[in-house]
């Protein structure tokens, strides 16, 4: 039985998205991957919220998660 039928219309289930959609998939949908530099398993650049100057200010890891027991 689902429990998103005991949610208020509307509601977003973060934890579920977190779990199931890839931050750098995010990022490709906004086409915003070009505006990072990859260092690593990590992409570095300006704030995409704020549009900020720093061309640090933002970082993103993207080391795959380990798996959940």
């Amino acid at each position: 039985m689902s429990t998103l039928k005991s949610k208020p219309k509307g509601w977003i289930d973060f934890s579920a998205i977190k779990q199931n959609v890839l931050f750098l998939t995010i990022l490709e949908h906004y086409g915003l991957v070009d505006t990072f530099k990859r260092q690593g398993f990590k992409l570095v650049g300006p704030c995409p919220i704020h549009k900020g100057d720093s061309k640090s200010a933002f970082h993103i890891d993207l080391t795959p998660s380990s798996p959940r027991s």
